[in-house]
C-alpha cells in the first residue's frame, strides 16, 4: 500500500491566490461605506468564487489517497473508494499555463460504480498513482482516448499492445 498527499508548494500557492482574491474583492465591501449597488453585484459573486476556491484548497490539503492492489481510496473531508476491477474510465488531461505548453499540470480522472475521483499532478507520487490506474485500465480492457494515451506516454507509462501491460519507465 502507498499513501499520497498533496505537496505543500502548490497548495500554499492556492492559499495565497485565495487570500489575494478575497482581499481585492472582499476588502472594498468591508472598508467602504457607500459601495454602489453595481459594485455589490460584481464583487459579491467574485468573493463567492474565491471562497469556493479556498474551500476546495482546504479539502485537497486534508485529503490522503491510498493505493493498493485492490483499488484506490481517499480519506479526509471526502471519502471515495474505487476498486480496480470496477474501473470504467480513465482520463489523463494536461492543462498548460503557457502558450508554448512548457508548464502546466495534469489531471487524472477515474470512474467506477457511478463515482468519479479526480486528482492532479500536485499530488505526491502522482506518477505512481497514474501507473497503477493505467494497469487497471489495461486489465479491464478499457478504451482510452488518444489524448490520454499520449499523456500517459509523456509520464513514461506505455500502453503498447506489444507489452504485457503498462509499466512506468524510470
Amino acid at each position: 500500500m502507498s499513501v499520497h498527499r498533496y505537496r505543500p508548494g502548490p497548495i500554499s500557492g492556492d492559499y495565497a491566490r485565495t487570500l489575494f482574491g478575497l482581499s481585492i474583492t472582499g476588502l472594498p465591501l468591508l472598508l467602504v461605506d457607500d459601495v454602489a449597488t453595481l459594485a455589490y453585484v460584481i464583487l459579491i459573486p467574485l468573493v463567492t468564487v474565491f471562497m469556493l476556491f479556498g474551500a476546495r484548497t482546504v479539502i485537497r490539503h486534508g485529503t490522503t489517497i491510498a493505493l493498493d492492489d485492490g483499488g484506490i481510496s481517499t480519506a479526509g473531508m471526502t471519502r471515495v473508494s474505487l476498486p480496480w476491477r470496477d474501473l470504467e474510465d480513465l482520463s489523463l488531461r494536461y492543462f498548460s499555463t503557457r502558450s508554448d505548453k512548457s508548464t502546466g499540470w495534469m489531471q487524472l480522472s477515474l470512474k467506477a460504480n457511478g463515482r468519479t475521483l479526480k486528482m492532479d499532478s500536485a499530488l505526491d507520487g502522482f506518477e505512481t498513482v497514474v501507473a497503477a490506474a493505467a494497469a487497471a485500465a489495461w486489465d479491464n480492457r478499457l478504451g482510452l482516448s488518444f489524448t490520454t494515451v499520449n499523456n500517459l506516454e509523456s509520464l513514461g507509462v506505455s500502453m503498447s499492445a506489444e507489452e504485457d501491460g503498462p509499466e512506468a519507465q524510470p
